[in-house]
């Protein structure tokens, strides 16, 4: 059964443009994320400073050599 969701203009520009670097649909594409997401959240072991970098980078508020930089120094 299909639905109609209704998303940001942004973020459909962002699932055209990765759906055509990766051959999928747009909704194929939504599809991946959103499997993705759920496999996220269901770590429950992940630091949550982990998820926080990895939607920074996604965000691009940081990039992600510096989230896995940050992510790899040791505690001071």
């Amino acid at each position: 059964m299909s639905q109609s969701v209704k998303l940001k203009a942004e973020t459909i520009a962002t699932l055209r443009a990765e759906a055509a670097k990766n051959f999928r649909s747009l909704a194929g594409q939504a599809e991946h994320w959103i499997k993705l997401g759920r496999a996220f959240e269901s770590l429950e072991e992940l630091p949550v400073t982990t998820l926080r970098l990895a939607l920074q980078s996604v965000n691009g508020t940081t990039s992600a050599a510096e989230s896995f930089a940050c992510e790899t120094k040791p505690d001071q």
